[in-house]
């Protein structure tokens, strides 16, 4: 379960060498910010999950829910304090992040 944060943490970190490389820092900063508004939740909500002995499938989509919401609000609240947010750069840094389960492809279990 905390595989895929794991290589979540593995893709932004790309994804900031990326963009810091093609656009400057603003957008390496965009995007390690947008990276980590979806690790964060996802690493919480891993544990959680961690933590249960038998969650059930309305635990789950309750929580697929919560960690949804508090994505969106941590990617407004990261977009609101940057003093010059850098669009390619956080669009980079959240689809890599989004898209870091096919790195799991990769590797062996």
């Amino acid at each position: 379960m905390l595989k895929p944060v794991l290589l979540q943490c593995v893709a932004t970190v790309i994804a900031v060498l990326l963009a810091g490389a093609v656009a400057g820092g603003a957008a390496a900063l965009s995007a390690g910010l947008a990276g980590l508004a979806c690790v964060l939740p996802n690493g919480l909500f891993a544990w959680t999950l961690r933590q249960m002995a038998h969650p059930s499938v309305a635990v789950f989509v309750m929580g697929e829910l919560l960690k949804l919401m508090v994505v969106t609000a941590l990617l407004v609240l990261f977009w609101r304090l940057l003093p010059s947010p850098h669009a390619g750069g956080a669009l980079t840094g959240l689809l890599f992040a989004l898209q870091a389960n096919f790195l799991g492809l990769l590797t062996r279990t």
